[in-house]
């Protein structure tokens, strides 16, 4: 390797060091993070004896006593940093490592803060633990501010599968669920509103019970739908569009791959003009 080759490399990793992280969610803004900053957006709480370390990264200042909604993408392998009220500290999961780094905010008796880490790989998606008061907050030293979500001020309970991209026009509907042979699960919904075609199917799978979900397919000409296992194959049954025809499509791998409705003898059970039912029910 050249000098100049190294030195570009050099460049580049620092560069990429300083890409800040991008936050989705609601219910928090991006704030300096140091001694005298406020602490919650609805209480007059001040930051004290925050640690060298981090004076002067920045923040996801919270609402205290309402759950936000915080999630990132990690954009490389690097060590994330988070912190919450030490005396609540249960909410934290066991992937999260205690630091010997703590601050406290300013009510009428400190309340102490612990700083946690922990290991994030690149492409992973990280949802910050919530459910005591002060909930838990990133650390970084930058952030940016990504999707807010329309979440009406209330983080949605559970795992969230899917979103909108155009909440105002696109809509997620015909939610449907199912658990394969195999343990794994099956979810799927259509999408319905003035942005869309009436006529579309997502479909998703985890491997790890719900705790993570990626999409597997987009099943067009398949719309107010159903999944269930039978003997098996997974199927889903449903309209092709809207007011259109009843079909049925067979599954062999999963969700990956589907057949194609084209006839009677393979997956038009009843042909146009109009059927409704949203979703389609199975008996």
């Amino acid at each position: 390797m050249t000098a100049r080759t190294a030195a570009a490399l050099s460049l580049l990793a620092l560069a990429s060091a300083a890409d800040p992280i991008v936050v989705d969610g609601a219910l928090f803004k991006i704030e300096a993070f140091r001694d005298g900053a406020r602490g919650f957006n609805n209480r007059k709480y001040l930051w004290q004896g925050i640690p060298e370390r981090f004076q002067g990264w920045q923040f996801t200042r919270t609402y205290g006593g309402r759950q936000a909604c915080i999630e990132f993408i990690a954009l490389r392998s690097e060590e994330i940093f988070i912190a919450t009220a030490t005396h609540r500290a249960s909410i934290i999961g066991k992937d999260w490592q205690a630091t010997e780094h703590t601050f406290t905010y300013s009510t009428g008796n400190p309340t102490r803060m612990t700083i946690y880490t922990r290991t994030c790989e690149k492409g992973e998606k990280v949802a910050l633990p919530q459910g005591n008061w002060s909930g838990a907050i990133l650390l970084a030293p930058k952030l940016k501010m990504g999707r807010t979500y329309p979440i009406l001020g209330v983080a949605p309970p559970g795992t969230v599968i899917s979103r909108s991209p155009d909440p105002a026009r696109q809509y997620v509907g015909s939610p449907s669920i199912t658990i394969l042979p195999s343990g794994d699960y099956v979810a799927s919904h259509d999408w319905f509103g003035p942005k869309t075609t009436f006529d579309t199917t997502a479909v998703f799978r985890s491997r790890d019970r719900g705790v993570t979900w990626q999409r597997v397919a987009e099943l067009k000409g398949q719309f107010w739908s159903t999944l269930f296992v039978h003997n098996r194959a997974l199927y889903i049954l449903g309209n092709s569009k809207r007011f259109g025809a009843v079909v049925i499509r067979r599954s062999d791998d999963g969700g990956d791959t589907w057949t194609t409705p084209t006839g009677p003898e393979n997956g038009i059970l009843l042909p146009e003009p109009i059927y409704h039912c949203a979703p389609v029910p199975v008996v």
